[in-house]
């Protein structure tokens, strides 16, 4: 009786095995093509940053979640976008381009708003570690990033002042 049954078991695990193999893959396909669907940033251009005339579309960084993400994963941004960094007291920052797939201009601004120094076309990180990218100035309260090149092309200097207002 024993030797009947034996087959009929190993049959049964074989085939067993293989419907937990194909229901894995299956469980596999559809959530991994759900967590690539997901996107790797949101943007919430619904904020107004002003440098001396020229307006923007911006994100606020005022979480150190959001201050680390930053412009993470982004294939674009155009020249009137820009993400705002607010730090609680004025300080020397540095920045990196961790993950960051487009080059940025670096703005940073005094407690006053005022710009101090731009770092233009600051290129993605392509080896490890990632250069870091240091204010000159030990006053900086406030970064905004934009496209890279955009701070040229929009004629932004030293001197000009920061404005933001939220919704």
């Amino acid at each position: 009786m024993v030797k009947l049954i034996l087959p009929w078991f190993n049959y049964f695990n074989l085939n067993f095995n293989l419907m937990m193999r194909y229901l894995l893959l299956a469980l596999f396909l559809f959530f991994g093509k759900t967590v690539a669907q997901l996107p790797l940033y949101e943007t919430h251009y619904d904020n107004r940053i002003s440098i001396g005339e020229r307006q923007f579309a911006g994100e606020i960084a005022d979480t150190l979640p959001a201050m680390q993400k930053g412009m993470m994963y982004r294939p674009e941004i155009r020249d009137d976008q820009a993400m705002l960094f607010v730090y609680p007291r004025p300080q020397r920052l540095t920045f990196w381009m961790k993950n960051t797939l487009i080059p940025l201009d670096m703005l940073f601004f005094d407690e006053q708003g005022i710009l101090l120094e731009i770092k233009q076309n600051v290129p993605p990180c392509t080896k490890t570690p990632c250069p870091v990218y240091p204010s000159r100035h030990d006053s900086v309260k406030y970064v905004v990033e934009l496209n890279g090149g955009a701070s040229q092309r929009l004629a932004i200097r030293v001197g000009d002042r920061l404005t933001y207002h939220a919704p």
